[in-house]
């Protein structure tokens, strides 16, 4: 028992990483990885399907801001867990593809607990014209918390713009978080969301899954505190009350067709 705590507790260590989820947005609009906001269409989350305008950086999903000719307010938001450390940094990839007519006013603002940290407008629309990586120091940020990040675009005119925004990610002292269980790429996975959660934490399983799962819950001493067995999973969302919870780190171990998979989640009231 004791060699199985010590090797739980060097898991857990190693997953208090820095943490976005589904930071490519590669499980699609509506998923509730992220928040979504929209005035004229509901969500900023785009695919292919949105027309052939679409500017993807990498994989199937993209941030779209614009794009209609009215006034516009997008946004995406996601509660996202910093590690401890001394250097921090938040990236993402940008594209100011169409600047209308270029207004001071129209642009983009990254925020963490409602403090801009960064902007651009249509006035940058040559530096930003190709795919741009953006990186942001976050280490006054870098404490072990929770924080709230959102990207807000304003469109203040009917002369559309089209700003792309795709694939974040974080660091903290040298460790790069590529985002946990960031997309159904393989349709076997499990999408774990939100994380951290304070109600419902959400296991989305593929359209390639089948029969039946086992989730567990193990908390910080590796005491499996929930089990549960759930069949015809295929394309489905289960969801777990955690209010029942203590607050604080956990791990969720998912198997699959006797595939077992552990998750570092968060569990906060």
């Amino acid at each position: 028992m004791k060699y199985f705590t010590l090797l739980f507790s060097l898991f857990l260590a190693g997953a208090m990483n820095a943490q976005i989820v589904d930071p490519g947005f590669e499980a699609g609009a509506g998923a509730g990885t992220w928040g979504e906001a929209s005035t004229n269409f509901g969500t900023p989350l785009c695919d292919a399907g949105c027309g052939t305008a679409t500017d993807i950086y990498s994989g199937s999903w993209v941030v779209w801001f614009g794009g209609v000719p009215a006034e516009e307010v997008g946004a995406v938001t996601q509660n996202i867990m910093i590690a401890d450390g001394d250097d921090a940094e938040l990236s993402f990839y940008f594209k100011i593809a169409q600047a209308g007519p270029g207004l001071a006013e129209d642009g983009v603002v990254v925020e963490l607990d409602d403090t801009p940290l960064w902007t651009a407008t249509t006035l940058d629309s040559l530096e930003y014209a190709d795919w741009t990586q953006v990186t942001i120091d976050i280490s006054n940020y870098a404490d072990g918390g929770t924080h709230s990040l959102g990207v807000t675009a304003y469109q203040t005119t009917s002369d559309f713009f089209n700003i792309f925004v795709d694939e974040f990610s974080l660091e903290v002292d040298g460790v790069v978080s590529i985002g946990e269980n960031a997309a159904l790429n393989n349709e076997e996975t499990v999408v774990v969301f939100p994380n951290p959660a304070s109600d419902v934490m959400n296991f989305r399983f593929g359209t390639d899954a089948q029969g039946t799962a086992i989730v567990r819950l193990y908390n910080i001493n590796g005491q499996l505190v929930m089990e549960d067995q759930l069949a015809n999973i295929n394309n489905t969302t289960y969801p777990l009350d955690v209010t029942r919870f203590e607050a604080g780190a956990y791990v969720a171990e998912i198997t699959v067709n006797g595939v077992a998979t552990q998750h570092r989640v968060m569990i906060q009231k």
